[in-house]
């Protein structure tokens, strides 16, 4: 495709074009870079705002949860943000291992069992996870 330059104005337009396309792409590329930082950190106010800035970041969600089950002691927030990792990425068995732990402070027996069970559909082959839930039954 061949675009003629011949007036101002459309040079004009296809920079005006460029800069926006290329701002935007800027922009993502550093939201990424913010919630990515954001979600190294150890503090629960970073954490909360790496899974605001990306919503759709099951790892940022599963940090969230781990940070609340194990180091904030709340069981009932570590399960809606693990639930939430579960939903965005059901593929990873270390997050239905985690949940099923939630479960477990719980005491909600029947909900561990199952996520026990969808974590060994995860990754059935890998011997970490056959460890972990056989240590829960």
């Amino acid at each position: 495709m061949h675009v003629k330059f011949n007036s101002t104005l459309r040079r004009l337009f296809s920079a005006a074009i460029c800069l926006v396309a290329v701002g935007l792409y800027v922009a993502s590329v550093a939201t990424h870079y913010v919630a990515y930082r954001l979600s190294t950190s150890l503090d629960r106010g970073y954490l909360n705002r790496a899974a605001k800035l990306e919503p759709w970041n099951a790892e940022s969600r599963w940090k969230l949860g781990r940070y609340a089950l194990f180091v904030a002691q709340e069981p009932s927030d570590a399960v809606s943000n693990l639930e939430a990792a579960v939903s965005l990425n059901p593929h990873l068995a270390r997050y239905w291992l985690d949940l099923a732990a939630a479960y477990q402070v719980m005491s909600d027996f029947q909900r561990q069992r199952s996520a026990l069970e969808r974590a060994l559909e995860a990754d059935p082959s890998a011997p970490n996870v056959s460890w972990e839930a056989a240590n829960f039954y």
